[in-house]
């Protein structure tokens, strides 16, 4: 029926329209997975133009670079999040397809992207393969509002996430699954009782269509300590909230203003440790805290990742693509993403699974003398769950 058809422009945002009207009209919600090929050049709702502005990344002005060209997909994900529909955009281009203006349709409705360019079946196969078994299997929960409370004198300042911020403590999202996650940023603004509250629920529609809550409560003790509260510091979770901070910053700041920030942020927390609980040490010695003493090095890896400071050798594609994963990535995938997995080549030779890492340190008392080990710098997910 199309052979005489000449027309090679591709069309994506008013199908994506029509199909939620099509879900509007039945009172449900829903979540659509979109498998898209090149960049929206048709001459309609969503047409984009390519830009060749990779020189602008890691200048003042790539904050404009990685912003979208207009706000069509950004409208319509706000459509989709206000009826509960949930998007995952699979992306298979053969050149520029301006992922900073489709990303919009997945981080307001909570879904995920993918981008395989120039794909391959036999190098990406199994990539696709498992990230579309991912979408399917996982638990999923439709038309979703959360809220976080919090004890008196303790007030929510942000999230971070794929979601639309109604307050400081509520969001929205059209889908939730299982690998995907949030962060907030806490301040405490009056005095605190000696334990402190916090309550996350989480409304949601299953896929059976029945509306449940699911309630997260955790009670943590109030110290005046600094020291105790080094003692109980995650240095991953520390890790993980400035990278995700910093993404977030990226988007209304310049680069080297965000990687200043990062520093200073970590010159604090050391510099705090220094006086409140090594004051009596050397001022020529070196005093890093046990329980924090691989930060900087999180921190370096931060500042040189793709994410944050990729430039020249990375497309502006490349670059939203990674923040767009950044912002609601797990603790394992921020962990996978700023530092180096090893795995041993033997054992992966005897298994026909995708290989996962078999090392739980990665300093060199670990390694084997008769080993083969890689090092992988990446921050793909190889694991099948």
């Amino acid at each position: 029926i199309f052979e005489n058809n000449k027309t090679v422009d591709v069309l994506l945002g008013p199908a994506i329209d029509t199909a939620l009207d099509a879900i509007i009209s039945i009172r449900t919600c829903a979540k659509f997975f979109i498998f898209h090929g090149n960049m929206p050049s048709f001459d309609a709702p969503g047409k984009l133009i390519h830009q060749n502005e990779r020189s602008k990344l890691g200048g003042d002005d790539e904050k404009k670079t990685l912003s979208p060209q207009n706000t069509f997909y950004s409208l319509l994900a706000t459509k989709c999040v206000d009826n509960g529909v949930g998007i995952d955009l699979f992306l298979f281009p053969n050149g520029p397809v301006e992922v900073a203006s489709l990303s919009p349709l997945c981080s307001s409705t909570g879904g995920t992207l993918r981008l395989y360019k120039y794909f391959k079946s036999n190098t990406q196969g199994n990539s696709l393969f498992h990230d579309i078994q991912q979408s399917v299997r996982s638990t999923l929960g439709l038309d979703i509002m959360a809220k976080l409370r919090c004890s008196n004198g303790i007030n929510v300042k942000q999230f971070f996430g794929n979601h639309v911020q109604v307050n400081e403590s509520e969001i929205l999202m059209s889908s939730i699954d299982d690998h995907k996650s949030f962060c907030a940023e806490l301040v405490y603004e009056d005095k605190i009782s000696k334990i402190a509250y916090f309550q996350f629920a989480l409304l949601y529609t299953s896929t059976y269509g029945t509306r449940l809550i699911r309630v997260h409560n955790i009670a943590l003790n109030v110290t005046e300590s600094i020291n105790d509260i080094f003692k109980s510091t995650d240095q991953d979770t520390v890790a993980h909230f400035l990278f995700k901070n910093a993404c977030k910053n990226l988007f209304n700041q310049p680069l080297n203003t965000v990687k200043q920030e990062i520093i200073a942020q970590l010159v604090k927390i050391l510099a705090s440790y220094r006086q409140n609980c090594a004051s009596n040490s050397s001022p020529l010695q070196l005093i890093m805290p046990e329980y924090v003493k691989l930060l900087p090095l999180y921190v370096n890896s931060m500042l040189n990742s793709e994410t944050i400071s990729g430039t020249g050798d990375i497309s502006p594609d490349d670059k939203s693509f990674a923040l767009h994963f950044s912002h609601s990535c797990t603790l394992r995938d921020t962990n996978s993403m700023l530092y180096p997995r090893l795995f041993d080549i033997l054992s992966i030779l005897d298994s026909p699974r995708i290989p996962i890492e078999n090392y739980e340190g990665y300093s060199v008392e670990y390694l084997l003398p008769n080993g083969i080990i890689q090092i992988r710098d990446s921050y793909e997910r190889l694991d099948c769950s």
